[in-house]
């Protein structure tokens, strides 16, 4: 079910955040609609930082934009550790940001691989959410 977020929908939250993230220079940044494997979330937004200042920066930055956006509580506090992945929960939307290592271990990609792509670096208008992730495909 899709949440409404203000005037934004999830796969329209989530379309949001990617581009933003692009824009801070993140690399192999998509969203994904999983709302139909998922009961507890509509869609994830994966993205990678080179280091983990950058992860940091990341975070700060995208929870300001989420905040801007209506989509997180000004009370949201999310600490970081040095796990080298940072969880930004808003409900129907989950951020994952991460470090090249522990996106690679964990491979959501693969374990969502029936996931409807919703944005996807590199993408042209008319191409988001007409493929799936391709099942062989490395994060």
């Amino acid at each position: 079910m899709e949440e409404q977020y203000g005037l934004l929908d999830s796969s329209s939250a989530a379309r949001e955040v990617a581009r933003f993230l692009d824009e801070l220079g993140a690399t192999d940044v998509i969203a994904l609609d999983i709302s139909s494997q998922s009961a507890f979330t509509d869609a994830f937004v994966i993205a990678e930082a080179n280091s983990r200042g950058q992860l940091q920066g990341f975070q700060r930055q995208v929870e300001e934009r989420l905040f801007e956006l209506g989509l997180l509580a000004s009370n949201h506090r999310k600490r970081g550790d040095e796990s080298g992945w940072y969880l930004i929960d808003c409900g129907s939307v989950i951020v994952h940001l991460m470090l090249q290592e522990q996106r690679e271990f964990y491979g959501l990609e693969r374990l969502w691989y029936d996931a409807t792509v919703l944005w996807k670096e590199g993408n042209t208008p008319g191409q988001e959410g007409e493929k799936k992730i391709d099942q062989g495909a490395e994060a």
